[in-house]
């Protein structure tokens, strides 16, 4: 229903991330910098991320069948609830492997809700 906002909200945030960390990492490497950027951003969503947007994917779509479809009172509850179940993994693996995109990921996906609720009321006013 309103998933792809959650999705795109993360890719952008994916893609701002690694755009800030390719200055602060290699800024002496100025050749191909854009390409790689692009490019590497995609390999990373796509072939690392794979695993995780799959599970992210399922988590979202099974606690909105459970959650969301039954009852759309206390909307606004639900989705924060959803946010703390699914973010959870995020700010274990954040800690544990020193990548702080995890919680970038976090606050987007919290963002990502709040317009979500929004569209989601929008829906049912309609």
């Amino acid at each position: 229903m309103s998933n792809w906002v959650n999705v795109l909200g993360l890719v952008i945030t994916v893609y701002l991330f690694t755009f800030l960390m390719m200055f602060v990492i290699s800024p002496e490497q100025d050749n191909d910098r854009m390409s790689i950027w692009l490019g590497g951003t995609l390999i990373l969503i796509f072939g690392y991320g794979f695993i995780v947007w799959l599970g992210f994917l399922t988590a979202i779509i099974l606690l909105d069948i459970f959650l969301i479809v039954p009852s759309r009172i206390r909307l606004k509850e639900k989705l924060l609830l959803e946010w703390l179940i699914i973010i959870l993994p995020f700010i274990y693996w954040a800690f544990e492997y020193d990548y702080w995109l995890w919680l970038m990921l976090a606050t987007s996906f919290l963002i990502t809700q709040i317009i979500r609720k929004n569209k989601i009321e929008s829906i049912i006013k309609t």
